[in-house]
């Protein structure tokens, strides 16, 4: 078991003061930055502290998905606020986890989320997912962006930072960190289990053995990433616990589900174990979906025909706005606790 590991399933962590005025609004900005790494620009997401008065807006809303209130373009606060790396899913992107974004910005901090191109929604490719070292340096880049030229009046704190990341994300979370995978783990994972990725992989025409190994394995480290969050994290059997043992940072795993009943896909145990300095959290009533954002009340015909049957709307005993409310706090107070020691 790792040191000072914690399994609870609600925080119960006591939290130092960090939120940003009573009075700011939360802002939203979407911008694009070029990265040598791709041949396409990265669009970034950011949400922040920001100045009351300007219009409030629902923000990525679709029709399947509803939206999040928050002021687009709304000029910041302009004092130092901590920094989030956010992550999301293959086959996600990251407007759509400001259910989340906005709350960490309304207790005082900014929230920079990547689209990661080849694993976002429109664009998620079976032969781009097996290549997680793009989306670890999507993260490095938006860093340097904001240490060297943030968006106009934005002041981010780039001496407090995590990572945070659900499902792929969750990977990229603690890839920045210091985790890193085995190819052939990997292999031997998916050679016993056609679900999630490892199938849709396999159908895809991914050649395994033809990974990617000196990048797939390496290191992609950034020692200005001072904590992570991984939710759901995905890669879990590939993950080397000689690499997690290295880990001295805080890390928050949070597993939507009940402890003993994780799919193995997304089986954290091992991870956390490894890792010396460890909370792991279990979401009751939940499930892997439960992450992305509230679906609509739309006929269940409707929605099946716009999911093309995937189960991405159901839930696991709880409403999905109750969970989304539960993992606010445990994820906003462990940022919150980790942020207010590094003062």
């Amino acid at each position: 078991m790792g040191a000072g590991m914690i399994r609870t399933a609600m925080s119960a962590w006591a939290v130092a003061a960090l939120a940003a005025p009573a009075a700011a609004d939360v802002g939203y900005l979407a911008t694009e930055i070029e990265v040598d790494h791709r041949d396409v620009p990265v669009e970034l997401h950011l949400w922040y502290p920001a100045e009351p008065g300007t219009p409030e807006a629902e923000v990525a809303a679709n029709p399947l998905f509803a939206g999040h209130m928050a002021h687009p373009g709304a000029e910041p606060l302009g004092e130092p606020a901590p920094v989030v790396l956010l992550s999301h899913g293959s086959g996600g992107n990251a407007a759509s986890l400001g259910w989340l974004a906005a709350s960490l910005a309304e207790r005082g901090m900014i929230v920079a989320a990547p689209n990661h191109p080849g694993t976002m929604s429109a664009d998620s490719l079976p032969s781009r997912t097996v290549m997680p070292w793009e989306r670890a340096w999507d993260m490095v880049v938006v860093l340097d962006r904001l240490r060297r030229d943030p968006p106009e009046g934005l002041a981010p704190d780039t001496d407090r930072v995590a990572s945070l990341g659900f499902s792929l994300g969750g990977h990229t979370a603690l890839r920045v960190v210091g985790a890193q995978l085995s190819k052939n783990a990997f292999i031997d994972y998916c050679d016993g289990n056609d679900m999630w990725d490892c199938g849709w992989l396999r159908r895809g025409g991914v050649d395994f053995e033809g990974i990617e190994a000196l990048l797939y394995e390496g290191q992609d480290l950034d020692p200005r990433v001072d904590a992570a969050v991984a939710v759901d994290p995905a890669l879990t059997q590939a993950t080397t616990a000689e690499s997690l043992a290295g880990i001295e940072k805080p890390v928050l795993v949070v597993s939507l589900g009940t402890e003993g009943a994780i799919d193995a896909a997304m089986e954290a145990g091992d991870v956390v174990d490894a890792l010396p300095d460890a909370r792991h959290v279990f979401v009751e009533g939940s499930w892997h979906f439960s992450f992305l954002p509230e679906c609509r009340a739309l006929p269940a015909p409707v929605i099946a025909e716009m999911t093309e049957g995937e189960p991405i709307c159901e839930d696991a005993g709880r409403p999905r706005g109750e969970v989304h409310e539960e993992l606010r706090g445990v994820i906003g107070d462990f940022l919150e606790e980790t942020f207010a020691e590094m003062r």
